[in-house]
């Protein structure tokens, strides 16, 4: 995350975010928008963007701002972290046994759908890094047994 702040958006030309798992050179044409800062924020203002689509990846981050005399964009206090509870598939903050299931379906190779988005194998690098709590060989059953022991509480 980040704080921002934007004024004299009477001016305003560009502000965002970009992303590129590709190339870090901007003139390559792998960067793609996460977040446009266009609203006016008179006050420092804290964002934060989901980089789980890019988990396990090298990213290369860009704050791209365009203008000249024109509004002003203030970054400051960013950070990149990487909390996230091994075991949690589907990100709702609890290991229980909808995970379970998820990590059952993986560990075959079915599709898996998680906020509404469906991921078919071989899956993303952030799918994996919370199904396989085990660290061995990717997600295989012993990461279902291992779910389902934090699922009823025993692990």
């Amino acid at each position: 995350g980040f704080c921002e702040r934007n004024i004299f958006m009477n001016w305003y030309n560009y502000s965002g975010v970009m992303i590129s798992s590709g190339s870090g050179d901007p003139s390559d044409g792998d960067f793609v928008q996460l977040y446009e800062s266009s609203a006016a924020l008179p006050d420092w203002t804290k964002k934060e963007i989901d980089l789980f689509p890019y988990a396990g990846e090298i990213v290369y981050i860009a704050f791209n701002y365009r203008g000249d005399f024109s509004h002003a964009w203030l970054i400051d206090a960013f950070c990149v972290s990487s909390s996230f509870l091994p075991g949690d598939i589907n990100e709702d903050g609890t290991v229980d046994i909808s995970d379970v299931i998820l990590c059952l379906r993986m560990s075959i190779g079915l599709p898996v759908t998680v906020e509404s988005v469906e991921y078919p194998a071989p899956y993303e690098n952030g799918l994996i890094q919370r199904a396989d709590i085990n660290l061995q060989d990717g997600v295989n059953i012993s990461d279902v047994i291992l779910i389902l022991r934090r699922s009823i509480g025993l692990d």
